[in-house]
């Protein structure tokens, strides 16, 4: 998991409007999967509204 060292503030990196459960696998440090999206961190997000 990429971690925040320089103190910054959390940012979303997944949001779904009237989501109401998440499923969330980790593949490796940088990758995770988010009910059926992959992202890349840090740089990755994904907004649906």
């Amino acid at each position: 998991m990429y971690a925040n060292k320089i103190n910054k503030k959390p940012k979303i990196i997944y949001f779904k409007y009237i989501e109401e459960k998440a499923s969330i696998q980790w593949i490796d440090d940088s990758t995770v999967i988010i009910n059926n999206v992959k992202l890349h961190l840090p740089n990755d997000k994904y907004v649906k509204k």
